[in-house]
C-alpha cells in the first residue's frame, strides 16, 4: 500500500537530500532556501549671566515615548508580504495578542501582537513545469525516480489576490493570509520583516483537466479508503499555484516530485485531492482500484488551496465528471 501525505518539515528535509520520494508521497525538491540616550552638558553659568529654568529630568519611572499611531494608510511598523507589499490597516481582519486575546487596530503596537490575519492571499499561474513518467518517459530515470535535467525550482510570479480577483480562469471567493510575530521571517535590526506564515484561498469556477487518477484502496497515513488523487498531464497544469518555501532568503516555489508503483511525476502541486468516491457527484466506478494511476479527463469545481512556509501545501477540489482515456 502506498501513501499520499501532507508533508512535514522533517520529511521535506529527507526529500531534499534524495530529490524524490516514492510510495505516492509528493515531495518538494529544494533549490540548489536604538537611540543612544546621550545627554549634552552645558558650560556652568556665571553669576553675571542669569540662567533660564532647567528642563525637568526624566526619571526611570516615567513611561517611554508613545508608539506611533496607526493611521488609515499605514501601521506604526512595517509588515512586508512575499511580493514586497506592505500590509495596511484596511487589509487586517483579526489581530491576536498574548493568550490569543483579540486586539483592535487602535491597540496594535510593534510589540503586543502574536499574529494577525489579512483578507488576501498570494497565488501565481503555473509556469508550465509539469512532467510524468508516461508523457516524459525519455527523461525519466526509474531507478532514481527523477527526471533528468529537470529544474528544482519554479520561477513563479506571485501576486496578491483578494475576493473578486481572477487568476487562471478562476475567481477568488475568499482569501486569508497570516503573519506571525515569531515566524520564519525574522525581522531585521530595525524591526522590519515579512513575518509571513501561511495563506489560503477558495475559488469559484470550473476547469477541464487531463491527467492521471488514483483511488486509495484502503486507509493509510493521511489517506482514507476511496480518496481520489490527481496528477495533471503536461498542458493541464492550469490551476493557480500556492506553494511557498523559504529558499536563499526569499520565497520560492519548490517542485513536487512523487512516485507510486512505477508512475512518477514532477510539477508545482502536491497531490491534488478530488474528494472521496463515497460522496462525490461524478461516477468513478470505471476506475480500477488497483494501486495504479489511470489516465482520465476530468471536470472540477470548488477549488481550494492552502500553503505555508514549512512546505505544507494542499490542493482540493470537487470532481464533477470523469472519463477514462
Amino acid at each position: 500500500m502506498k501513501r499520499s501525505l501532507t508533508l512535514s518539515a522533517m520529511l521535506i528535509a529527507a526529500a531534499l537530500m534524495s530529490g524524490c520520494t516514492a510510495n505516492n508521497e509528493s515531495a518538494p525538491v529544494s533549490g540548489e532556501g536604538s537611540s543612544s540616550g546621550q545627554t549634552s552638558t552645558e558650560p556652568a553659568l556665571t553669576a553675571e549671566a542669569p540662567s533660564e529654568p532647567a528642563e525637568p529630568a526624566v526619571s526611570a519611572e516615567q513611561s517611554p515615548a508613545e508608539e506611533p499611531p496607526v493611521t488609515e494608510e499605514s501601521l506604526s511598523f512595517d509588515i512586508i508580504g512575499i511580493v514586497g507589499d506592505k500590509v495596511k490597516p484596511s487589509d487586517i481582519t483579526e489581530i491576536h495578542g498574548e493568550n490569543n486575546t483579540l486586539l483592535t487596530l487602535e491597540q496594535l503596537t510593534p510589540t503586543n501582537w502574536e499574529y494577525l490575519r489579512c483578507d488576501f492571499a498570494y497565488a501565481a499561474p503555473s509556469t508550465g513545469i509539469c512532467y510524468t513518467s508516461i508523457d516524459n518517459a525519455d527523461i525519466y530515470d526509474s531507478e532514481a525516480l527523477m527526471f533528468r535535467d529537470a529544474p528544482r525550482l519554479a520561477p513563479s510570479e506571485y501576486r496578491r489576490l483578494k475576493a473578486g480577483d481572477e487568476i487562471c480562469g478562476f475567481t477568488v471567493k475568499s482569501a486569508s493570509t497570516d503573519f506571525f510575530k515569531y515566524g520564519t521571517f525574522a525581522p531585521d535590526e530595525d524591526g522590519n520583516g515579512t513575518y509571513f506564515r501561511n495563506c489560503s484561498a477558495e475559488f469559484e469556477g470550473s476547469a477541464e483537466l487531463t491527467g492521471y487518477v488514483w483511488i486509495a484502496p484502503e486507509d493509510d497515513y493521511c489517506v482514507g479508503t476511496g480518496d481520489i488523487f490527481f496528477v495533471p498531464a503536461p498542458g493541464s497544469d492550469i490551476l493557480p499555484v500556492m506553494n511557498y518555501a523559504y529558499v536563499d532568503d526569499g520565497v520560492k516555489t519548490l517542485l513536487f516530485c512523487g512516485a507510486n508503483n512505477g508512475f512518477g511525476w514532477l510539477n508545482e502541486y502536491p497531490n491534488i485531492l478530488l474528494g472521496n468516491s463515497s460522496n462525490i457527484a461524478a461516477d468513478v466506478s470505471d476506475v480500477p482500484i488497483d494501486g495504479q494511476y489511470h489516465k482520465a479527463k476530468i471536470t472540477i469545481d470548488g477549488l481550494s488551496i492552502s500553503s505555508d512556509i514549512d512546505w505544507l501545501s494542499k490542493v482540493q477540489c470537487n470532481l464533477t465528471e470523469l472519463e477514462l482515456l
